[in-house]
């Protein structure tokens, strides 16, 4: 008993010096502007006079080699060996810090920043290196970003939690008006806002409006103003858009920046709004409702070219046995008038805006553009599954009654739609000018359930190219080109062209010409026929081998407000409508074998 007490003795005597010889370091890295170096790192290389090699308590002593993480905000916690205890004696610790790659995106970024402080002398238990880490840090952001300098953080607490219907938490609604006022003011040197990783911001109590410079300026037959640059942006580089790409759930978003955006601004209104003509960039945010009653878009701009880009949009209601979902994304413009001006409901002048790289579920609409949506692109989006809207498409373009001129040159571009609960996914009203869909897809598991371009253009061609649908793609009355694809059942197009290679029918990949006979043939390619309560039918000039598969389209001639069928026999094609009092002079064309 007393060896076991003497050796008890001896362990504590030899361990309680060891804990002493090592120092607990911590620290945040940020920025001049407050932006977190989140994700970077931190090495720290020890000092020694005279090149000598240093001993701790007798023993050789090997400084750390790697260097240790930074987290979302920036935030450390590292062991070091205690300089008062090392020798030689006067030994100290050097430390390096980089930002992660893409700490700050594009265009406000830098890239990979590093700098170093030290040496400090380092000791005792615990240890915070904080003030010397921020005299020293450098900016993240370049001075020029947007046309003006430097970034701030969101003012906001950011305290908010939230379930599926329910919220808890501080509104920052009156500190966010209050920033922007600031950051957009003609004398601010910043013109960036850095939301912060890991919180949900909440704004429940008003719509929030960007503010303009007050000025006007002519823009006939109306009036506008302009507003300074903007940027709204997360701490992290991890987009939410990108989080939820690999599947994450609603609750690991909050490693991004999410805006809990549940105020109700009203059908048709929003809740964030940009009304002046100037540059706005959004990225990597998540913009999220879970108000029931909340009917309202996101975002809506009228003259701002905006730039929404990597971020992602959740609305109040999910698309599920016949229920649509209610909130649009966003929105660019009315289609009430034609009129310029600075209300929500005036055309849109903010060409060559982009929509990039967002994700988007629970919404109606993703993107709307109404009268003069002119130059803009949407691009690599994602609609997801519970989305819906039981008598449109999450791509919508409509300036309604005011078309004069028709909006032109829009691009979208590998864009992925989940149409499980739409009636189609690009929604093309009205007299769109050189609207071009290219390499997208819509997926749909039921089939004939939707069209996944609608052109209901009767002035220029919509060019349709590369778009696969597990639906159908779409219908086309004049075709520009000799080769040109289809998978269609249902259509609605009185004028689109059509050009690919390639084309999907019963599951097999070909291609086929109008100069080609043999097993792939078209013919009768300019039947009419005039429907009548909503139907008619064309008689084959010759016999098929088996029941070719055909296409339709509206002529522009007649009455067609449902959605074309098109279904074949061996010796006939019949065109029929959604609208049993629809009638439409359908032209259709057919592939298959002859006999």
């Amino acid at each position: 008993m007393r060896n076991q007490t003497l050796s008890a003795l001896v362990f504590v005597f030899l361990t309680l010096p060891t804990a002493a010889q090592f120092t607990t370091v911590t620290g945040t890295v940020t920025d001049p502007n407050g932006l977190p170096y989140a994700n970077g790192t931190i090495a720290a290389t020890l000092v020694l006079p005279g090149g000598t090699s240093p001993t701790l308590n007798g023993f050789a002593y090997t400084p750390p080699s790697q260097p240790a993480g930074l987290n979302a905000v920036g935030a450390f916690v590292m062991q070091l060996a205690d300089n008062t205890v090392l020798l030689p004696g006067a030994t100290q610790w050097n430390f390096k810090v980089c930002s992660a790659a893409g700490t700050v995106q594009p265009a406000g970024g830098k890239g990979p920043v590093c700098f170093t402080v030290g040496p400090l002398t380092i000791s005792g238990t615990l240890q915070s290196i904080n003030s010397q880490l921020t005299a020293a840090a450098q900016s993240l952001s370049s001075s020029n970003a947007g046309g003006a300098q430097g970034s701030v953080p969101f003012a906001g607490v950011c305290n908010a939690t939230y379930a599926s219907t329910t919220v808890t938490g501080t509104d920052d609604t009156a500190v966010f008006v209050a920033q922007l006022g600031s950051v957009m003011a003609s004398s601010s040197t910043t013109n960036t806002i850095v939301f912060p990783a890991g919180k949900a911001c909440l704004f429940n109590s008003a719509q929030i409006t960007l503010p303009n410079n007050g000025d006007s300026f002519s823009d006939p037959p109306g009036i506008i103003s302009s507003q300074n640059p903007l940027r709204l942006t997360c701490s992290t580089a991890n987009s939410s858009a990108q989080l939820m790409s690999t599947g994450a759930t609603i609750d690991q978003l909050r490693n991004g920046c999410v805006l809990l955006m549940t105020f109700n601004a009203g059908a048709g209104n929003a809740k964030l709004i940009s009304l002046g003509m100037g540059p706005l960039e959004i990225d990597h945010l998540a913009f999220i409702t879970n108000n029931p009653s909340d009917v309202s878009n996101f975002f809506l701009s009228t003259n701002t070219d905006s730039y929404l880009h990597d971020d992602m949009f959740i609305g109040a209601i999910k698309a599920v046995n016949g229920t649509p979902s209610v909130n649009d994304a966003i929105a660019f413009g009315g289609n009430a008038t034609a009129t310029p001006g600075m209300t929500t409901t005036s055309p849109y002048q903010g060409y060559s805006s982009r929509v990039e790289r967002n994700w988007f579920n629970q919404v109606r609409r993703a993107f709307f553009c109404g009268t003069f949506c002119n130059g803009v692109q949407v691009i690599n989006n994602t609609v997801w599954s519970q989305s819906g809207f039981a008598t449109g498409g999450p791509f919508e373009i409509n300036c309604g009654a005011n078309c004069t001129p028709p909006p032109s040159n829009n691009w979208f571009s590998g864009n992925i739609i989940e149409v499980v609960h739409y009636l189609m996914g690009f929604n093309l009203q009205n007299a769109t000018v050189g609207t071009h869909v290219q390499d997208s897809g819509c997926y749909d598991p039921a089939e004939f359930s939707t069209v996944c371009v609608n052109s209901a253009s009767t002035a220029q061609p919509t060019l349709v190219e590369n778009v696969y649908s597990g639906a159908h793609v779409i219908g086309a009355s004049q075709v520009a080109t000799s080769e040109w694809g289809i998978d269609t059942a249902w259509s609605r197009a009185a004028k689109a062209v059509m050009r690919t290679d390639d084309y999907f029918l019963n599951g097999k990949d070909g291609h086929f010409k109008t100069s080609v006979t043999g097993s792939d043939t078209i013919t009768d390619t300019a039947p009419l026929c005039t429907q009548a309560s909503g139907t008619c039918s064309f008689t084959f000039n010759q016999t098929w081998g088996s029941a070719p598969r055909c296409m339709g389209s509206w002529t522009g001639t007649g009455t067609l407000t449902g959605i074309l069928k098109v279904s074949s026999t061996t010796s006939a094609v019949t065109c029929a409508s959604s609208v049993g009092t629809d009638t439409a002079q359908c032209a259709m064309i057919c592939v298959g074998a002859p006999r």
